[in-house]
């Protein structure tokens, strides 16, 4: 696997390979088009020898590049440095041999140089309008006083005084543009983590809001949003869902015995115990005080009692230790089958009420409707 910035690295060098390919078929138009016109001094081969020996160099260049498994900055310098020189010679060979009418060319490089100076800092692109002003000027001179080219060098020497004031704009507007795409990319990072971290912040704060303080268990609001849910979806497929209404035993003594922090500690260990006791498809929740509620979807009355009697059992055979004191515990429990044209008060109405015929019997039992 390739790592970031290899990745990084390698699409840098890519980019400015297609750069230097598009400024050579600059070339290639720009000489095509003076030999149509017939303009051109040398004809049209030079132009197409020149710019296809580069363009060659260039998907060379992108062939080592993508071949290459692992690139680092200097392998990326080397490669910048190599484009560099391979664009010096073409684009000199190119003035030299458009003669008279090597100002055409200068013009449309300014195309070229514009999605140059827009990766680039001001500096950089100061340097390069000046190799290319350099090159014009070098090949003008080269060409006119030692190969008796037509035209003045005077002229030449005018557009060059015209080209790299526009040049020097186009930077400065290209780096101020940069300037703004990079505030506009941190401004959108910035705001993509204020998202996510407010995402986490209402996440926690629905989790705080949907639990319970002291057993980590769901609350009473919790409970009731899934109680609604899962009666819509027993209504839709005609399923059976059922609640289990629980209240522990004499609990009021051990907070008369022992203090409210072992009443608290009780809660907290009979949360586990219960947890512990039902089905993962089941809701359980802290329903106020010493009550618990568990619901249970899918679930008949029958089904239902023996979970019931399995979370029994477990209360009763826990032993919970608060300072070297063993507190055994027993509960009481109303069961309900909620029917699907049953609203769900009634039905918790129902099961508390048979919580509390469970009491009266002498307590440590389970009573259900059916």
């Amino acid at each position: 696997m390739q790592d970031k910035l290899t990745i990084k690295l390698r699409a840098r060098i890519v980019n400015n390979t297609m750069l230097a390919m598009l400024a050579y078929s600059i070339v290639i138009f720009v000489g095509v088009m003076s030999v149509f016109l017939d303009l051109s001094y040398y004809g049209y081969k030079p132009f197409v020898s020149i710019s296809f020996a580069a363009i060659f160099l260039n998907i060379l260049y992108l062939l080592i590049t993508y071949t290459r498994i692992r690139i680092d900055g200097r392998f990326a310098n080397r490669m910048l440095i190599t484009q560099i020189v391979t664009w010096f010679f073409t684009f000199s060979a190119a003035l030299f041999f458009m003669a008279e009418i090597r100002a055409i060319l200068l013009l449309s490089s300014v195309m070229a140089t514009t999605f140059v100076f827009s990766y680039q800092s001001f500096k950089s692109s100061i340097v390069i309008t000046l190799l290319i002003a350099a090159c014009y000027v070098l090949m003008s001179y080269i060409g006119i006083f030692k190969f008796n080219q037509p035209g003045k060098f005077s002229y030449d020497l005018l557009i060059i005084c015209c080209f790299v004031p526009a040049c020097i704009f186009i930077a400065y507007m290209a780096e101020r543009v940069t300037r703004q795409r990079d505030l506009l990319s941190q401004t959108k990072r910035e705001l993509e983590c204020s998202i996510i971290e407010r995402q986490s912040i209402l996440k926690k704060l629905e989790i705080v809001a949907a639990t319970d303080d002291l057993t980590g268990l769901l609350n009473r609001r919790a409970i009731n949003q899934h109680l609604e849910k899962e009666h819509e979806r027993s209504k839709r497929n005609l399923a059976s869902i059922s609640v289990l209404l629980i209240d522990i035993d004499h609990f009021k003594s051990i907070n008369d015995t022992y203090g409210h922090l072992a009443g608290d500690r009780v809660l907290q260990q009979l949360s586990e115990t219960l947890k512990a006791s039902i089905r993962e498809v089941d809701y359980l929740a802290r329903w106020g005080g010493e009550e618990f509620l568990v619901l249970m979807p899918d679930t008949d009355s029958s089904a239902a009692m023996v979970l019931a009697k399995r979370i029994q059992t477990a209360i009763k055979d826990a032993v919970i230790t608060y300072k070297q004191n063993k507190i055994r515990l027993t509960m009481s429990g109303g069961l309900v089958e909620l029917s699907a044209n049953e609203a769900i008060k009634d039905g918790l109405l129902k099961a508390d009420e048979l919580l509390y015929k469970a009491k009266e019997l002498g307590r440590n039992k389970v009573m259900s409707a059916t």
